[in-house]
């Protein structure tokens, strides 16, 4: 597992890792697993973009972890709205980004940390827009939506990463 360097334990600042695979991932017919794209300069999402967040987490705080993959949608909440007095006041660093609803009742959970958010952009391709990082106390908590690792910003250490391994063995 290859961890950002810079990764900030108090503010869960720059909380990207990679994890080196065994062996090499099948890709099955139904479509389940399937690969993602990683986002450039070029793609651009919003609150209006189709985002989907995924994992194994808890159902509800305090709860038990999932036995079957869950997934909801889920919207982007802009930067400014998210470091506002009501949301998070000033804790989201250009390196995160929030998707969630004010009125709460659907997000990301304890247990789904490192799992994707993913958003589709008008090419129609998925791209894993962000890392499922941290949030409030509780889960789904009404202004409070999940806070993940902006993979857009760590496009070049993502790869810089891969290029030494691909290098050094």
């Amino acid at each position: 597992i290859f961890f950002s360097e810079r990764y900030d334990r108090y503010r869960y600042d720059f909380d990207i890792a990679l994890m080196q695979l065994a062996g090499t991932v099948q890709y099955d017919q139904a479509g389940y697993v399937r690969p993602i794209c990683l986002p450039d300069d070029d793609n651009v999402f919003d609150s209006n973009s189709n985002c989907y967040i995924s994992g194994w987490g808890r159902l509800y705080d305090g709860g038990s972890a999932a036995d079957t993959l869950q997934n909801a949608r889920v919207p982007l909440v802009d930067r400014s709205v998210c470091n506002d007095a009501q949301h998070y006041n000033g804790r989201i660093t250009t390196r995160m980004l929030c998707a969630g609803y004010d009125a709460g009742g659907v997000n990301v959970c304890s247990g789904d940390s490192g799992g994707p958010l993913a958003c589709q952009d008008t090419d129609n391709r998925w791209y894993l827009v962000g890392a499922t990082s941290w949030g409030a106390a509780g889960c789904a908590v009404p202004y409070r939506p999940g806070v993940f690792a902006d993979v857009k910003h760590f496009r070049d250490w993502i790869f810089s990463v891969i290029m030494h391994y691909e290098n050094n063995g």
